[in-house]
Formats: C-alpha cells, structure tokens, sequence
C-alpha cells in the first residue's frame, strides 16, 4: 500500500480484511514524528488529516453496522464478539492518530471530530462501550489544546460539559445540564455529517458480546472497555475509596480542563453546573480516584463565579461546607493544597451576613457550627502522622512590615507576608500549605471571637 488513496480506500471497503489493512497502515507509516510531520508540510492541501479522519469515520460506521447484526447461533455470536473487538481497535486508532496530529489540525478537522467523537459516543441513550474509553481520551487530547479549546463554538463546549456531568454522576446519558429531569428529544440539528447518523438507530447487543468475549478480554492488545452504567450506591455501600468507571475518571478530568477554559460560556450555565458539582458530594462523599480533577474543577469555577454570581455560590457554600471539610480526611497532600484553596474561596460565604442573599440561605445551615467544624478538622492536623508539617523557621525570614507596606490597602493580604515574618529561601510547597492552613484557622478564630463580642 503505497498511495493516501489507497489507505482511504481499505478504510471505507466493504471487506473486513480491506478494513484491517487500512488501519495496520495508519499506525505503521503514521509511527514517526517525522513521517507525520513531513506529510503535513509537503501536502498540497490546506490540511490532509480531514481525508484520514473521514475514512476512520466511514471504517466506524461499518464496523457498527457488523455488531448490530443478531447472535442466533454460536459462529453467529463469535462473529459479533470479533465484530466489537475491530470496533474497539478502530476507536483506539482514531485516538492514536488524535493523539498524534492534534497540533496539526486547522478548525475544519477539529469541528470534524467534536461532532463525530461526541455523537458516536452515545447510542440508544446509553454510552457505546467499545468506543468509550478511546474516544472520551480523544476529547481530552483536543480540549487539551489551548488552541483549539478556545475556538470550540459554545454549543460543542456546552455538549461536552453536559455529556460529561450526566456520565461522572450516573445521569441518563442525554439528559440536559439546565433541567435534570428531562431528557434530549432528538439531535437532528447538530450538523454532524450523515454517515454519523446512519446506523443511530441499529441495535447493538453489546451484552451479549461482552459475555461472549469475557475469556479472551484480558489478552486483547487493544483496550476494549466493557459496558459503563450508572453508579447506584446507598450508604452501606460506601467506602473509603469509591469504585468508579474508568470513562467516569477521563471525564472528570475533560470537565476539569472545559470549566477553566477562559472562554468557557460559565456564567449562563452558573446555577446548573454548581448543582452537579454539589451533587458530585452527594454521590462521592469520601476520597474517590475523580476528587483530584475535582477539587480543580471547583476551585476554577468558583473563582469565575464568587464576583457575578454571589447568591448562586453562597448557596452552594452553605450545601456543601461539611461534605468539603470532611474530605479533609484525604491521605493525599495534593489534594489537601487544593481542598484549602476551595475551603478558603468559599470562608467569606458562609460567614456572611448579607441579608440582600436571604432567599438563596439555607435555614438548616448554622454558620458557626460550620466555622466550629473547620476549627475542630484543622486542629488535628498537629497530631496526626499524615497530617500537614508545622511551618518552620528554617523557612521563614523575620522582617518587620515596613511602612510603605504598612500604609496599603492590601497589606494584610500579601502572599506569605505577615506583619513581623515572611516567607523565606526554603520555603516550598509544603510550607505554603502550612501557612495557608494557619490563616485559615485564623480567620476561624478571628469569626468566633466577633460572634463572642456581639
């Protein structure tokens, strides 16, 4: 196979064989950085990827079309399991070649692959399993890029976002971000290309392949994920750490990356997407393999929320303060750097007395057992062997606040500055996590003992 022509022409043939050999040849000439990077340079088109793409596109139509066909016999069924295998193996090409081409691509291949990538993942209200896993890291390499994340229209950027949420909360897959009762009806207008929507209402028995396959799952080359479906967990069954999907852990990552976006269209979506991030509390109230990716998701969004939304995030301070502070229990000092980022963005909401936001309180939220929570969770942090390290004065510099910093507005609000000490040549990450625990017990006290004077 000599010819871009050729590979095109295997990748859309009506033969299985075709169709492998087709792929076999993406991965052996695309292999090298310098074949990939020469083909984009010496191509005579305004970009050649859109082609390729278009004929992986065509090879997942066909391979959708081999597993909608019904398992009556046993060759019947074997044939239906390799039909899913060569569907995952597709899927996990047009991620490689994502992967492999993403700073190569102009918008009109970008746009290209939202729309198939995001259709292709849902199929009969539920999530195609095979391609799954391959195409949600495939969204996660492009929304990776700043480039092509900032010139992502909003209606993609709002379909990602959703598709996500509904996914990491166990939500129907096509259920709408504004209003979680109801459901999407239809898709017609989403401009995604007519191969995509070919076979949409097929009817894939993924099951029953899935158990034909079991045997042979764990020799496969190519990752082929088994069916995802919701969470449904009650308190008995809740540990420690959360079991989740491997689908449910990209797509907190993605959420991540959408939600700090400068570009992100947040602030219509304000309401909606707070309530999935407290719900995220009620679903996975202890440590849980997404909480990293969430506690980054959280602490962007409320950034970009504190100033023009101040009732929307009080409200969600007051909901989800405890759950918050009970994930202090994290082993995991990253994640403690990030929870007291969120803890402290969200402090001046709960204490607040701003009787303008009296409809957003909640009435079964008591502020000072709140505050009292927070002092009680931090304190122990002193004795417990896996707690944050004491701030050290091999780290800190003692100098006094000279008067021109004195005389600012902001003094009291300079980064490791204190009145009579400031961070000093060993002072790393460990220890600006000390500090910022210090002044958030301060604050802490500093509230009791106003409370105390009314």
């Amino acid at each position: 196979m000599s010819t871009l022509l050729d590979v095109t022409h295997n990748l859309k043939s009506e033969k299985i064989k075709e169709r492998q050999e087709g792929l076999a040849s993406i991965r052996s000439v695309f292999g090298s950085d310098e074949v990939v990077t020469n083909f984009h340079m010496r191509s005579k088109e305004g970009n050649p990827w859109l082609p390729i793409f278009q004929a992986l596109f065509h090879a997942i139509a066909r391979e959708k079309e081999a597993c909608a066909k019904k398992a009556t016999t046993t060759k019947s069924a074997a044939s239906a399991a390799n039909a899913h295998r060569r569907l995952a193996d597709t899927a996990s090409v047009v991620r490689w070649l994502t992967e492999r081409t993403v700073h190569l691509m102009n918008r009109k291949v970008v746009t290209a692959l939202f729309k198939h990538l995001t259709q292709t993942l849902v199929h009969c209200g539920e999530i195609l399993a095979p391609v799954a896993l391959d195409y949600i890291k495939a969204l996660k390499c492009i929304v990776g890029y700043s480039s092509h994340l900032e010139h992502a229209p909003e209606d993609i950027w709002l379909r990602i976002v959703t598709m996500g949420f509904n996914i990491v909360l166990g939500d129907p897959i096509e259920a709408e971000l504004d209003n979680e009762e109801d459901m999407v009806k239809g898709d017609d207008d989403s401009g995604i290309d007519d191969i995509n929507n070919a076979n949409d209402t097929d009817d894939l028995d993924l099951s029953a392949a899935a158990s034909t396959n079991k045997k042979r799952r764990r020799v496969d080359t190519q990752p082929t994920p088994g069916p995802s479906k919701p969470l449904h967990r009650d308190k008995a069954q809740r540990s420690n750490r959360v079991s989740v999907s491997l689908e449910q852990v990209e797509f907190a990552s993605v959420i991540s990356i959408l939600l700090r976006s400068s570009t992100a269209p947040i602030l219509d979506k304000a309401p909606a997407i707070l309530r999935r991030l407290e719900r995220f509390l009620q679903l996975y109230p202890t440590d849980s393999s997404m909480l990293q990716d969430y506690l980054i998701t959280l602490s962007s969004t409320l950034e970009n929320l504190s100033l023009n939304k101040k009732s929307d995030v009080e409200s969600f301070a007051r909901a989800t303060w405890n759950g918050l502070v009970g994930l202090w229990g994290t082993k995991d000092k990253r994640m403690k750097e990030g929870l007291i980022v969120v803890l402290r963005i969200l402090f001046p909401f709960i204490t607040s007395t701003d009787e303008s936001n009296r409809n957003h309180k909640r009435s079964d939220f008591d502020p000072a057992e709140g505050i009292g929570r927070l002092w009680k969770t931090l304190s122990g942090e002193a004795d417990s062997r896996r707690g944050v390290d004491s701030l050290s004065l091999d780290a800190l510099r003692l100098e006094l606040l000279s008067p021109y910093e004195e005389s600012r507005s902001d003094s009291n609000e300079g980064t490791f500055v204190a009145n009579t000490f400031r961070s000093g040549w060993n002072f790393d990450s460990g220890q600006a996590l000390s500090w910022a625990v210090l002044e958030l017990q301060a604050d802490c006290a500093a509230k009791v003992n106003m409370q105390i004077r009314m």
